[in-house]
């Protein structure tokens, strides 16, 4: 999935280059909904990304459970809310909003919407000032001071910006390695979950 940052991966992807020198694999970013078509659709035999909590899991597939990973708001430094340890739902009212347009929460977790509920007055619109599809964009905004942001704690990588942690309500995403249930899996995908399973992930919040 596009919005995993490497970093968290790297580890087993290393082992398994090491083990499995012969192989090479091509790696192919997208979203999660276009991720889990092509593994039906038998186009790609593993994907990585992040299942939506609300929705049940597709039964033709197998989910790995990999790591959890915790939802930040970001903010440019020296932003009034930069001194909070961390960020309530009601303490973004009136402020503007950079969106990412691949955000995994987008249909389950709208921070505008959210935002603007939590006040009748006018005070409490949170405008989208900017969308984009790349998270190095939605960062290089926040950190000139366009609005803040929505990210995953590891991919927040930018010298300008201060992440808080999002409390009301806490938000997390669980990654998962999935692969196609009831088809002969390739020793190859057989040993990739193998690596998977023998990394030791740095789970957030467990």
């Amino acid at each position: 999935m596009c919005t995993i940052a490497p970093k968290l991966l790297l580890q087993m992807l290393s082992r398994f280059r090491t083990n499995h020198p012969e192989v090479r694999m091509q790696l192919t970013d997208g979203e999660a909904k276009m991720l889990e078509e092509k593994l039906i659709n038998l186009t790609i035999e593993a994907a990585i990304y992040c299942r939506p909590h609300h929705r049940e899991p597709d039964a033709r597939l197998n989910y790995l459970p990999l790591f959890r990973e915790q939802m930040m708001i970001i903010l440019p430094k020296g932003h009034r809310l930069s001194k909070q340890h961390s960020i309530r739902i009601r303490d973004l009212a009136g402020e503007q909003y950079v969106q990412r347009a691949f955000c995994e929460y987008g249909d389950m977790i709208d921070v505008r919407d959210m935002v603007e509920k939590g006040s009748d007055a006018d005070s409490a619109r949170c405008e989208v000032v900017y969308k984009s599809d790349r998270d190095d964009w939605v960062l290089g905004m926040v950190a000139s001071g366009f609005g803040f942001g929505f990210l995953p704690r590891h991919s927040i990588i930018h010298d300008g910006i201060i992440a808080r942690p999002l409390v009301d309500p806490e938000c997390w995403r669980n990654i998962h390695l999935v692969t196609v249930r009831d088809k002969p899996q390739s020793h190859i995908v057989g040993a990739l979950v193998h690596e998977a399973m023998r990394t030791e992930w740095a789970n957030e919040g467990a």
